[in-house]
C-alpha cells in the first residue's frame, strides 16, 4: 500500500484516565487537550482517520500509527509532502 498524501491534523484528546487512585475532585476538573498531529494517510473513512508518521523506503512497514475518530478533528490540511 502506497502512503503519499501527507496531513497536518489538530484534534481534542479526552484527558485521562488516571492510572493511579485519584481524587473525584481532581476527575471533576480533568478536560480536554488540544493535539497537533503530522502523518501519512493509512485509512481516511466516515469513523476514522488513522495516521502514520514514520514510513520505511520499500511503504510496506510503519511506526507509530494513531487512530483519530473522525468527532474529535476540529481542523485538517493537506501538506506537500516533499520528493
Amino acid at each position: 500500500m502506497k502512503v503519499d498524501k501527507l496531513l497536518y491534523v489538530e484534534w481534542i484528546d479526552p484527558v485521562g484516565p488516571h492510572d493511579e487512585w485519584t481524587k473525584i475532585s481532581k476527575v471533576i476538573k480533568s478536560g480536554t487537550a488540544l493535539i497537533r498531529s503530522v502523518g501519512f494517510v493509512a485509512r481516511d473513512d466516515e469513523k476514522v482517520l488513522v495516521l502514520i508518521p514514520h514510513v520505511n523506503d520499500e511503504q510496506k512497514d510503519c511506526f507509530g500509527d494513531i487512530t483519530i475518530p473522525k468527532g474529535c478533528i476540529k481542523k485538517r490540511r493537506v501538506l506537500k509532502c516533499p520528493t
